[in-house]
Formats: C-alpha cells, sequence, structure tokens
C-alpha cells in the first residue's frame, strides 16, 4: 500500500524512461536507474517513449536493437531535449548501430560490455 506522502515523493523522483525489448538485460538496466534515484518506466519500443515526451523524463536510455528502434525518431521526438540526457547502447559488434547513434547526435554510446560502468556513472551525472 502507497500512503499520500511516499506517493510524492515518489513523483519527485526523477523519471528515466528505459527503451528495451530484453527482459533480463532491462531488468538490470532498471536497478541502476532506481539505485542512482530515478523513477524508471520501461517500454519496448521507440513510439511509445516518443508518447512519453509529455512526462518530461530527465533520462533516456535506449536499447539500438529493440523492435522498430529508430533512434533519429525517438532524437526528433524529444526536440530540445538535451542530447546528454539520450544513452544509448548495442553488442560492439553492431557498430552500426552504434554509428548511427553518434550520427544522429548522441554523445552517451555505450556497447553492452561498458554498461555496468558506464550506466550508473552517467545517471549519476
Amino acid at each position: 500500500m502507497i500512503f499520500p506522502a511516499e506517493a510524492s515523493l515518489e513523483v519527485q523522483r526523477p523519471l528515466a524512461i528505459l527503451v528495451t525489448g530484453d527482459l533480463f538485460l532491462g531488468s538490470r538496466l532498471k536497478a541502476f536507474a532506481e539505485n542512482a534515484g530515478y523513477r524508471v518506466m520501461t517500454v519496448a519500443g521507440c513510439d511509445r517513449a516518443i508518447a512519453l515526451s509529455s512526462e518530461h523524463p530527465d533520462r533516456i536510455v535506449l536499447d539500438l536493437t529493440a523492435p522498430r528502434m529508430n533512434v533519429e525518431s525517438v532524437v526528433d521526438g524529444y526536440a530540445g531535449f538535451v542530447p546528454d540526457r539520450i544513452a544509448a547502447y548495442a553488442p560492439h559488434v553492431r557498430t552500426d548501430l552504434l554509428r548511427a547513434a553518434r550520427a544522429a547526435g548522441l554523445r552517451s554510446v555505450f556497447t553492452r560490455s561498458q554498461l555496468d560502468i558506464e550506466l550508473p556513472r552517467w545517471l549519476a551525472q
């Protein structure tokens, strides 16, 4: 049961949107964000992430291998959003996806092997 005071504290926590279709990795990334003080909304596709722009998230984490992922659409959907607030990741062998994320203006682009160290650091900034 959530009491009114607890509910208002939850709303005051910064929001992170996690876009992934990978339940295993997604739960680990969600734990990173929650440990950094964020409340987390996990969605499966970029269309849903764009629809959540009205929630004014503080951070967005994109799984570049998620079904129907279009990093350019997400960046366009969050026009005016500071690019440093969006991070993306993909397997190191998917250099095409990593390059596309950087070309879309993202500065925080990680390989999956970097996530355990780099994502908590990025979330803490």
